[in-house]
């Protein structure tokens, strides 16, 4: 399973200059992601199953 990187991912799909307000939607992009992640139980990316979520197909921009 391809591991996702929000920075990564954000600087690709975002904008890799941040403003103060870029940071503060990926703080809250983070924290969606890190509870989405709690309400599955899921405490590390090692603990998921190999087909769990496929990062590559997933379109995080309707998250923003």
């Amino acid at each position: 399973m391809p591991k996702f990187n929000l920075d990564e991912w954000w600087a690709a799909n975002v904008d890799p200059e941040l403003s103060p307000l870029d940071n503060m939607y990926k703080q809250i992009t983070r924290e969606a992601i890190d509870k989405v992640k709690e309400l599955y139980g899921i405490k590390k990316e090692e603990e998921m199953e190999e087909d769990f979520i496929d990062v590559e197909n997933l379109d995080l921009s309707d998250l923003l």
